[in-house]
C-alpha cells in the first residue's frame, strides 16, 4: 500500500502540472479534480487487491497514507521544480512559435 501511496503522489504531481500548463479555471479544474480523485480510487483499488485480496482494511489505508506523506516529504519537491521548469520552457517554446513568421503565414 505503500506504491500506491507513492503513485498518488505521483498523480498529484501531473494534475499540478496539468493545471499550470492550461490555467485550469473552474470548469477545467473540476474535470481534473475528478480526474484525480479517479486516479485515487484506481491506485487504492488495484494496491487493495494486491495486498490483501480486496479486503478494506484500515491498516492499508493507512499504508497508502503514509506512503503519500513519504512521497510529499521527499521527492515531490523535486517534481514540482522539475514540473515548473517545464512548464515555463513550454510556455517560451509556445510563445516563440507563434512569434515565428511562418507559423502566423500558415495559421491564419
Amino acid at each position: 500500500m505503500l506504491y500506491a501511496g507513492v503513485v498518488i503522489g505521483l498523480w498529484l504531481e501531473i494534475i499540478r502540472i496539468l493545471r499550470r500548463l492550461f490555467a485550469a479555471g473552474p470548469v477545467m479544474g473540476l474535470a481534473l479534480d475528478g480526474l484525480f480523485l479517479l486516479g485515487v480510487f484506481g491506485a487504492v483499488g488495484v494496491m487493495l487487491i494486491r495486498a490483501s485480496h480486496g479486503d478494506l482494511r484500515l491498516y492499508a489505508l493507512l499504508g497508502a497514507i503514509c506512503g503519500f506523506l513519504v512521497y510529499l516529504c521527499s521527492a515531490s519537491v523535486l517534481f514540482r521544480w522539475v514540473g515548473r521548469r517545464g512548464v515555463c520552457a513550454l510556455t517560451r517554446l509556445a510563445a516563440a512559435v507563434k512569434r515565428n513568421k511562418l507559423f502566423r503565414i500558415v495559421f491564419k
